[in-house]
């Protein structure tokens, strides 16, 4: 199973999805964004477990986690180069999170991954 996360200035939304790309579990949290990055990454992290838990299988099923993310992005190194959404610079956020979690993070431009997502599940 994977975690897919949409990380906005707004509101965080993640699912798991199963092996056949199917959402099997689907929540969304407040991101509260003015406050420090760290805060999110954990928050986050956190939140990667508890909806790991939600569909009867612990965050230790998770094969990775991937983030899409507002504004520029590396994606081959995970670092969010600027986002005027959620105050971030230079920041290693796929690092950070998997740091957090033990797990691969993929990081990409949200409007990349939302693409990408509709391809796969039309």
């Amino acid at each position: 199973m994977y975690i897919g996360i949409d990380l906005g200035g707004t509101n965080i939304a993640a699912g798991v999805v199963n092996q056949e790309g199917h959402i099997i579990y689907k929540s969304s949290v407040s991101t509260l964004a003015q406050r420090p990055i760290e805060g999110i990454v954990e928050d986050v992290a956190n939140w990667c477990v508890d909806i790991a838990d939600g569909t009867s299988c612990s965050i230790s099923d998770i094969k990775s986690v991937s983030i899409g993310c507002p504004g520029t992005v590396d994606n081959k190194d995970g670092i969010v180069a600027y986002s005027c959404n959620l105050r971030m610079q230079n920041t290693e956020l796929g690092l950070m999170l998997e740091k957090k979690l033990g797990k691969p993070v993929s990081l990409d431009n949200d409007a990349n991954t939302a693409q990408l997502s509709a391809k796969l599940h039309k």
